[in-house]
């Protein structure tokens, strides 16, 4: 009688490990909390404040309230990072199609408890293990803040751990080596780093993978493990380092294809993004408005807000050149178009900025980390006094003094990405490199500003831009650093 394969016996394997978030994380669950409500859940609110706010955009949590890495949010990144990578066979025999399963199995992560040196963020709440962002729409023909468009979203601060396992029966050790290979590139000092939730781009999501026990069960072992009482995954031998499969080697796969931007920002005045939590600011005697602080309490230039002045001056700049670009209208654009129509990139031919910066249901191919004080660098940050004009009579309006602080003459450090491979799935790419070629030009003489206060001779700053990639994308861009 035949042997049927299906009763073979197949190695049970079990990767540990952790991912600690080195910046900003967002998985939204796609709910909101009134904010008095995240604080204290039994807070009582009468009909005004429901009505009016305000609301914090949360992400997934656990059955004990704390945020966490669901197995799908850790195998979507991990695949997606490994498409172009490895062979397609052999990527849907580990992570599946969608008729059929895959073998390798991703469980949820859940965080740890932060240690000694942890530093929260603002409105950091231990019950939740997540911090609040304040953010605030701009407008795209004045330039200038929408109205009722501020916004708060939960986050999970850098410092948090999440401990990681992913099983398999019947994994092989090449396959196991392709998990190790994107693992391994879920690291902060990585260029192409596989990043996890939302608003990558902007610099939110990366990850520091540190692996802690790699388990594996084969044949000779099985009678130890059952009288062990070993069930499922639980109690398989552990591996010794040097035994662990060595991580994969696609040809290639570490020459992305991408332009890389490093940036220095040299501030020429005072400068200043506001921290919208007015729980920081507007008491009495207290500053109106103070500046926007990573963890070490410095003032530092977001990503998202980086993108946003970058991505006006190429509309701009576009629009100068005959190229349909942008929208005056944020709300009227976005109810035009659905993640549908631009599912075949069809509404993409409409917009050029669209292609580099990103529209709903089109990832961008263009990447901004966060732009920081350099290592040993410092700054002043002053206190600015203001007075209201009253509009009719021209003069100081009563009892309307206030007062602010920025940072005055900060030197931040940040990197651009543009991801090349993404960029031609769209058309007529030389002309978008063309565009931002002109648009960092600009930023390299002054002709952008960042932040608020722009009128106030705030933000004014000089850049200078060191670039690297293939020589066909390199090329594009020596009419300005030549």
């Amino acid at each position: 009688m035949p042997f049927d394969d299906r009763y073979r016996f197949r190695d049970r394997w079990r990767i540990e490990g952790t991912l600690e978030t080195r910046t900003q994380l967002h998985i939204g669950d796609g709910d909101e909390v009134h904010a008095r409500r995240r604080k204290d859940a039994s807070a009582s609110l009468n009909d005004e404040e429901i009505k009016d706010g305000p609301y914090v955009a949360t992400v997934m949590r656990d059955g004990d309230g704390r945020a966490y890495l669901p197995g799908s949010s850790l195998k979507g990144s991990l695949r997606s990072w490994l498409e172009g990578r490895v062979d397609k066979a052999k990527l849907e025999a580990l992570f599946g199609t969608e008729t059929s399963g895959g073998i390798a199995e991703f469980w949820d992560a859940f965080a740890e408890p932060p240690g000694d040196g942890f530093s929260a963020w603002r409105q950091w709440m231990t019950g939740r293990m997540t911090s609040v962002a304040h953010r605030v729409a701009i407008n795209r023909r004045y330039r200038k803040a929408s109205h009722q468009k501020l916004f708060q979203g939960e986050f999970v601060p850098p410092g948090v751990r999440f401990r990681v396992r992913i099983c398999g029966i019947g994994l092989t050790e090449e396959q196991v080596g392709v998990l190790l290979y994107a693992l391994r590139h879920a690291r902060d000092l990585v260029p192409d780093a596989v990043t996890f939730g939302a608003e990558t781009g902007s610099g939110f999501g990366r990850m520091h993978w540190q692996c802690s026990a790699i388990h594996r069960l084969q044949p000779e072992s099985v009678g130890e493990w059952l009288q062990k009482g070993g069930r499922a995954y639980e109690g398989l031998p552990v591996l010794k380092t040097d035994q662990w499969p060595a991580p994969a080697h696609p040809a290639a796969a570490d020459a992305r294809e991408e332009l890389v931007f490093q940036v220095g920002l040299a501030f020429e005045g005072p400068f200043l993004v506001k921290d919208g939590d007015r729980a920081v600011s507007g008491g009495q005697d207290q500053p109106a408005f103070l500046p926007l602080r990573d963890r070490q309490g410095r003032a530092f230039l977001p990503g998202t807000s980086f993108k946003g002045a970058l991505r006006s001056q190429f509309e701009r700049i576009a629009r100068t050149m005959g190229e349909a670009a942008g929208y005056p209208d944020q709300e009227e654009y976005l109810n035009a178009v659905t993640i549908q129509q631009l599912a075949d990139l069809s509404r993409l031919k409409q917009c050029v900025a669209s292609r580099l910066f990103g529209a709903p249901g089109w990832k961008a191919p263009l990447e901004a980390s966060d732009f920081r004080l350099a290592d040993g660098e410092a700054y002043i940050e002053q206190k600015q006094e203001f007075v209201a004009i009253d509009r009719f009579t021209g003069g100081s309006a009563e009892e309307l003094k206030f007062h602010g602080q920025a940072a005055h003459f900060p030197r931040l450090e940040g990197t651009i990405r543009v991801n090349l491979a993404r960029l031609k799935k769209t058309e007529n790419v030389d002309r978008v490199l063309e565009i931002l070629a002109y648009a960092l030009r600009d930023l390299e003489e002054g002709d952008i500003v960042f932040g608020f206060g722009a009128a106030k001779g705030y933000g004014a700053v000089k850049a200078t831009i060191q670039v690297s990639g293939p020589e066909g994308g390199l090329g594009l861009f020596k009419r300005w650093k030549g």
